[in-house]
């Protein structure tokens, strides 16, 4: 698994993300992950380009110290999630940041 950490309008947000050797390997780890959320908003087939299911999508509140929320996905055996102090700037984030 790698991170990136980026820092805008006052926000600081941290990119991980990280490729399985499947596509079932990385819903197994993305499972593991929405089991460990203190709350699921959402859970949900993620569709790809064409329209058709390319993966798995939750937004998530992970814990209160510090408050974070994440929206978290796959695609193929790709997992990615963006971690933010509001769930808000990870969904904004998440439309820029793409699949």
């Amino acid at each position: 698994m790698g991170f990136t950490g980026f820092e805008g309008c006052g926000e600081t947000m941290t990119v991980r993300y990280g490729e399985f050797s499947s596509s079932q390997d990385a819903k197994r780890f993305f499972d593991w992950k929405v089991s460990k959320a203190a709350r699921v908003f959402t859970e949900e087939p993620k569709p790809d380009s064409k329209g058709k299911q390319g993966g798995y999508r939750a937004a998530v509140f992970v814990g209160p110290k510090p408050d974070t929320f994440a929206v978290m996905w796959t695609n193929g055996a790709m997992f990615r999630a963006i971690y933010s102090r509001s769930l808000a700037g990870a969904r904004a984030f998440e439309k820029q940041y793409g699949n």
